[in-house]
């Protein structure tokens, strides 16, 4: 199923948050360097090393001296102090530790979140999360600070859907898939993907994306992507397209840790199940990567056109109607708009059929075999 947000400018964007009950967004910050004395006010954005998302600058709040009067600085020397002999372990060695610079990110009721830059380009940044309250004590660890767009929002990656052509300059809209970044026992973010934020200069266009968390406890075995159409306000142009939920924003691609499922293609009963379980998730842009360029709508093709809420496979052996082809009998439950496929369950066959690379893939499907 492919998310489509109506297109409508910038104001139009961000004031619809509050009409459905969203988290309303807070401005993306265009420049990640410090903002100066003088001229207009910081940008405000939320900030998050994994948990708690803390309003302020971010990488580009202010510098704060332990040393120096004040609430906050005192709260980051306590903690310094805390932490003074764990420091060398993340930094490297005391001295790197002694010239650490620390920002103060953002803080709120609960507390403080200060960040300090490493040396050590695969961590980033230092963390130090110094909790308000009488006896309470701070935490450390890394970090790569992310932006969120709302206090119940989640971040996510996104980056072009390779299954779609790329966007021409005169795009008005992008085909995206989107990963979300919190555990979700390995579902999709389908039907929680919140409104994204678009904010354009002459050289790009940078979106932020974000994901509601999904109810529950789940497990942690890694996310599909999940298909989204997105309308731009105006044509994209030359300009680059940059992830916003970075600090500061990175070219949009896939994350280095995201692979694509491992499913062994010389095994057609394993690329059905992959296939099912995407459709049932709805996940279109997974399920299209065990499918024939001939498995399309109206050839038995379900995915994005009704809603599949279960799916079985068998009872029985496939059956062999030729030399490279098998036809399985699956059960679906299924709900939607098109008369000829009733809700309920329904009986379905899949014809997979063998590539000339040996690799097994979806070639058709319907009610009868």
């Amino acid at each position: 199923m492919r998310t489509t947000w109506m297109r409508m400018g910038r104001v139009g964007l961000l004031a619809c948050l509050g009409v459905i009950g969203l988290a309303a967004p807070v401005a993306v910050a265009q420049d990640p360097s410090p903002a100066p004395s003088s001229g207009p006010a910081p940008v405000t954005i939320l900030t998050t090393c994994g948990s708690h998302a803390y309003p302020g600058q971010g990488i580009a709040g202010p510098i704060i001296d332990p040393h120096d009067p004040g609430p906050e600085a005192a709260a980051l020397g306590k903690a310094l102090l805390t932490w003074r002999g764990e420091l060398p372990s993340w930094t490297g060695d005391q001295a790197s530790a002694d010239d650490l610079v620390w920002r103060l990110a953002g803080q709120d009721q609960t507390g403080i979140l200060f960040l300090a830059a490493l040396r050590d380009a695969e961590r980033s940044w230092i963390a130090i999360e110094a909790t308000r309250g009488g006896g309470s004590r701070s935490n450390i660890g890394d970090c790569r600070p992310r932006r969120v767009t709302g206090p119940a929002v989640g971040p996510a990656d996104w980056w072009l859907d390779p299954s779609h052509p790329a966007p021409a300059p005169d795009a008005t809209e992008l085909d995206l898939l989107v990963l979300e970044q919190a555990c979700a026992s390995g579902a999709s973010a389908v039907g929680r993907i919140a409104h994204p934020e678009i904010v354009s200069d002459e050289t790009s266009v940078t979106i932020t994306i974000g994901v509601l968390p999904a109810p529950g406890d789940h497990s942690c075995q890694g996310n599909p992507p999940t298909e989204l159409t997105l309308p731009l306000p105006e044509p994209l142009g030359q300009r680059r397209l940059l992830d916003g939920s970075h600090q500061p924003p990175i070219p949009a691609a896939p994350p280095d840790a995201w692979s694509e499922p491992e499913v062994d293609h010389m095994d057609p009963e394993a690329v059905l199940l992959a296939y099912l379980a995407a459709l049932v998730e709805g996940d279109c842009a997974t399920a299209s990567r065990f499918a024939a360029p001939t498995f399309v709508r109206g050839a038995g093709e379900l995915c994005g056109h009704v809603t599949v809420l279960s799916a079985t496979l068998g009872p029985g052996d496939p059956a062999r109607p030729s030399r490279g082809e098998l036809v399985y009998a699956t059960t679906l439950g299924i709900i939607g708009d098109d008369p000829s496929l009733p809700d309920g369950s329904i009986r379905w066959f899949y014809s997979l059929q063998r590539q000339p690379d040996d690799r097994w893939l979806i070639a058709g499907g319907g009610t009868g075999p």
